[in-house]
């Protein structure tokens, strides 16, 4: 057991600890630079990462780690939130698990206000689905598997 929460550690500091060293170049369609690599970043990937680290912290409840998730989120709600797509729902995903757990109320506001833009603005599909946008690429009329993973069971946490 000793030797997997030191895996699980070393997974930790290094998913936290990456950077963008700027080899990879998918600018987003309002010309900012993409970054789907950085810790720092908002984007499908920190969204993957993060619900790993809040299940994780549901079942260890390291205190220093939900400080990391936390300060995440706190940086990114004082910087303000990138424009909303199926790929940029996914850090919200995993902030709504944790407010089911914590019930904490500087995330209440955020979570409730992205969940009625996500209902009210996104782009459907012709059979009534959210509509497959992301940071870089508008995908019309396509519905893909990976929005319930996204966009859905954020919906469904925020919902509990």
């Amino acid at each position: 057991m000793r030797d997997m929460r030191s895996k699980l550690d070393l997974l930790v500091r290094g998913m936290t600890g990456l950077r963008h060293d700027g080899r990879f170049d998918e600018p987003n369609l309002d010309g900012t630079a993409g970054d789907y690599i950085s810790f720092d970043s908002w984007e499908w990937p920190q969204g993957v990462g993060l619900y790993g680290l809040v299940c994780l912290w549901r079942h260890n409840r390291d205190p220093k780690l939900l400080k990391t998730i936390e300060d995440w989120y706190e940086r990114h709600l004082r910087a303000g939130l990138p424009p909303m797509n199926i790929n940029t729902t996914a850090p919200m995903m995993a902030l709504a698990l944790l407010w089911g757990e914590t019930r904490d109320p500087r995330w209440e506001t955020p979570l409730g206000q992205w969940a009625e833009r996500l209902l009210r603005d996104m782009p459907r599909t012709p059979e009534g689905g959210f509509q497959h946008n992301v940071s870089d690429k508008i995908n019309d009329d396509e519905l893909w598997d990976d929005t319930l993973f996204m966009a859905g069971l954020f919906l469904a946490f925020h919902g509990r």
